[in-house]
């Protein structure tokens, strides 16, 4: 028998084996991780969100509803933020409000902010995706939570302080289960982003 053919055979069988076993024949083996992001150390994870989650949401294009989406009330638009102390970021929940019988992993009141991967229990429930960009650099810092607020750490604060110009803030709010955006999850966006600058 030919080599080559019978090399091709099994190769062919042993795909088809691994393949009714529910192992990957082509180097994938979890579904969530393919549409994870790479690692990145501008995104800040917290209230149990996780890059599997993110990656759920970056992959779909934001539909801008202002009916639904979460709106940033702090900083408001166009304010001037005094450059210390740290300003804390919250928004509405908007209309894609959990239900009371959705959870996501649990956070303590001491949990500290977690940046690159941040692989952890799957999510069930609203996430909220914030963006601080500027001319200069369009992902300044990534937060991707839970809650409806964010507390800059000092040295988060000083990156984007340090930019020297005006910083959009974009929010973008989605609900998933499991990880993955849900039928009417979203994303949405907001029709128009805001806009502060850091007092010199």
């Amino acid at each position: 028998m030919n080599h080559k053919l019978f090399r091709g055979a099994l190769a062919a069988s042993l795909c088809i084996y691994v393949s009714i076993n529910g192992l990957a024949c082509g180097g994938h083996d979890d579904d969530d991780h393919q549409h994870a992001p790479a690692a990145s150390d501008s995104v800040v994870y917290e209230g149990g969100a996780t890059d599997e989650a993110l990656g759920s949401i970056v992959g779909e294009p934001a539909k801008p509803d202002d009916t639904r989406a979460a709106e940033l009330m702090s900083p408001a638009d166009g304010a001037v933020v005094p450059r210390e102390p740290a300003p804390s970021f919250s928004w509405s929940t908007g209309t894609a409000k959990a239900s009371p019988t959705e959870r996501t992993r649990g956070w303590g009141p001491f949990e500290r902010e977690r940046s690159a991967h941040a692989h952890g229990e799957a999510v069930t429930g609203v996430l909220y995706y914030l963006v601080l960009s500027t001319p200069k650099t369009p992902k300044l810092v990534e937060v991707l939570t839970t809650k409806t607020a964010w507390q800059p750490d000092s040295s988060t604060w000083a990156k984007i302080a340090g930019e020297g110009a005006p910083v959009t803030a974009t929010l973008v709010t989605a609900r998933v289960e499991q990880n993955r955006l849900t039928p009417d999850g979203g994303p949405y966006s907001r029709t128009k982003s805001s806009t502060f600058t850091v007092a010199p």
